[in-house]
């Protein structure tokens, strides 16, 4: 019996495995931080079980966080400082409070629902909504699959923004908002007052995507950018030459 316990042991140490990584969250937290770092072969594990977050920062790396709500933080809902990191699968509604809430916001937004400032990290399956900022706002985090409604001003901002879905109950919303290096692929947007719009100079594809009651707008300079594959409402709108337009079409 020793020797299989010490077999054990030994295989548990080869394999990296740490018991205290896995962190099971149970009720209500009004600020939690998330310091600690996992490493590839054993990240650090976070299982929210629904508990409901008042602010979010995840300052660590190799960080996986799912299950959560994060609601009602005066600033950002989640903040993402850390590299290695995985959101997935959560609720983010009601933050940014420091320009309103419950539905109605003003000024100029500087937090937002989710924000991440390094790469790699992977914003997935989240429904965010009804913040009084951006609703995600990253240029270096991959966004997937997410389902984005009413944040204020625009619901999803960045750069890898892939089969979301986004949509506007208040005509004022801007959709899907890019820049940079981009890959926005196979998203939904539905009902905002600008379907996908951009911020300033691209490169890279918009490929795929359906554009309900509005278009594609190409404000920005966008030399070299394949846009193709896309169904949008409107024709879509290029300001400066140099994209590669084809294969797009029109709502019937």
């Amino acid at each position: 019996m020793k020797r299989f316990l010490l077999a054990i042991i030994i295989l548990l140490t080869m394999t990296g495995f740490r018991a205290d990584n896995d962190i099971s969250l149970s009720g209500y937290y009004t600020n939690l931080t998330l310091s600690k770092s996992g490493t590839k072969a054993d990240p650090i594990i976070v299982t929210g079980n629904g508990s409901h977050v008042q602010c979010l920062k995840i300052t660590g790396n190799w960080v996986y966080v799912s299950n959560i709500v994060a609601e009602k933080c005066q600033k950002d809902g989640v903040l993402i400082t850390g590299r290695n990191v995985r959101f997935e699968n959560s609720t983010v509604v009601d933050n940014a409070q420091v320009n309103g809430g419950g539905g109605t916001c003003f000024g100029s937004p500087i937090y937002h629902g989710i924000v991440a400032t390094k790469s790699p990290v992977t914003i997935k399956g989240n429904s965010v909504y009804n913040n009084c900022g951006y609703g995600i706002r990253s240029t270096t985090a991959s966004i997937e699959n997410n389902s984005v409604l009413n944040n204020y001003g625009v619901n999803i901002y960045g750069s890898i923004i892939k089969s979301n879905v986004s949509q506007c109950e208040y005509s004022v919303n801007v959709g899907i908002r890019v820049i940079g290096t981009i890959n926005i692929f196979q998203n939904y947007v539905q009902g905002c007052a600008v379907g996908i719009d951009t911020d300033g100079f691209i490169f890279g594809s918009i490929s795929e995507n359906a554009v309900v009651n509005d278009t594609i707008h190409l404000y920005h300079h966008a030399l070299g950018t394949t846009v193709n594959g896309n169904h949008t409402t409107y024709p879509i709108e290029v300001l400066y030459a140099g994209a590669n337009l084809y294969d797009n079409h029109l709502f019937e």
